[in-house]
């Protein structure tokens, strides 16, 4: 019994550091700077363009965040970029952000995505490098890349993946398809398991305490028993 209880300790702490290490983080930006990221978020009530800058300005930030909106999804499923916000510690690397809501139909679309329009869009921010993300909530995507040794690849609801990317003056043309695909249904979000792995985890240490006490008591001689020598 004791085993099994270390055994169930050890599983769910296992399981909370898995659960921990897979949540989806913000796409990175690459280098070298000034660079620029574009992730679209797709979920269950839309979407919106996210732009991420270093070393650009946050007015042609927000500029070129409604621009490429509107290249992307067309200017009448756009709505106003939010005003532009910098990480903590605003110094001269700090990230900037904005965003800008898009319609995403439930049924999904097919969104043909390349380095030209991107480029086209982020011109005025002068960046050295750029990339394409694409993150979905409640949704799948699926790239199609036509761009040199790159590899089609999809993601599941929850994940990210990249659309396409650039370095000025590598001299490489790159062009994508983006399939987001319909709205499903919710489903056992990350908060849920790991919820889920506390209680097993509890449970665990509570078996162990009442083991040891059960074998305290059992190691205890009765009253009046003659000890064995």
């Amino acid at each position: 019994m004791r085993k099994l209880a270390r055994v169930l300790v050890g599983v769910s702490l296992l399981s909370l550091a898995a659960c921990a290490a897979s949540g989806s983080a913000s796409p990175d930006l690459i280098g070298p700077y000034p660079s620029v990221t574009a992730v679209i978020r797709a979920n269950a009530d839309g979407g919106r363009l996210e732009l991420l800058g270093v070393r650009v300005s946050p007015v042609e930030l927000r500029s070129a965040a409604t621009q490429l909106a509107g290249d992307l999804f067309g200017p009448e499923n756009i709505g106003e970029a939010s005003p532009t916000t910098a990480d903590e510690g605003a110094t001269k690397d700090a990230l900037l952000s904005t965003s800008v809501p898009v319609t995403i139909p439930d049924a999904g679309l097919q969104l043909p995505i390349d380095e030209a329009t991107v480029d086209a869009a982020l011109q005025p921010l002068k960046p050295r490098s750029n990339a394409v993300w694409a993150c979905s909530e409640r949704r799948t995507v699926e790239v199609t890349s036509q761009a040199p040794g790159a590899v089609s690849s999809d993601a599941v609801s929850g994940s990210c993946q990249v659309v396409g990317s650039s370095i000025a003056d590598d001299g490489v043309d790159w062009s994508a398809t983006l399939t987001i695909g319909p709205v499903t249904d919710a489903s056992l979000g990350p908060e849920r398991i790991g919820g889920a792995l506390v209680l097993v985890l509890v449970a665990a240490l509570v078996a162990v305490v009442l083991i040891r006490r059960a074998g305290r008591k059992a190691d205890v001689p009765p009253p009046g028993a003659t000890p064995v020598h």
